[in-house]
């Protein structure tokens, strides 16, 4: 299934359960990933997706950060709700172990 996809699988289960949080996060998603679209004039892959997706997350790390500083909890705990839910969508990473184990086979 591609992420275009699963977005809106996951958009509607989102508006069946009224996770309004969830709703918001997918729809800020899909608003940013259109707004490339355009700009490019031709569709996005998973790839290109993700690169958005992971502009989102710094977004959301430097807004908490600076609700911090403001001494605003409640809304720096929101973006950290929001950098978990975008989290998801991404594909894992891999472990410094991993990364690790690659490099010595392509060495040897």
């Amino acid at each position: 299934m591609s992420l275009h996809n699963r977005l809106s699988e996951d958009l509607k289960s989102a508006m069946k359960s009224r996770d309004q949080l969830r709703i918001d996060v997918i729809r800020m998603i899909k608003a940013a990933v259109q707004y490339k679209e355009v700009e490019l004039k031709q569709d996005l892959d998973d790839a290109g997706m993700s690169r958005i997706m992971t502009t989102l997350i710094k977004q959301r790390k430097e807004a908490a950060e600076q609700f911090e500083k403001g001494n605003r909890q409640d809304l720096a705990a929101k973006e950290r709700q929001e950098i978990t839910i975008i989290e998801g969508y991404l594909p894992a990473a891999l472990s410094a172990d991993e990364i690790a184990q690659i490099v010595s086979v392509v060495v040897a």
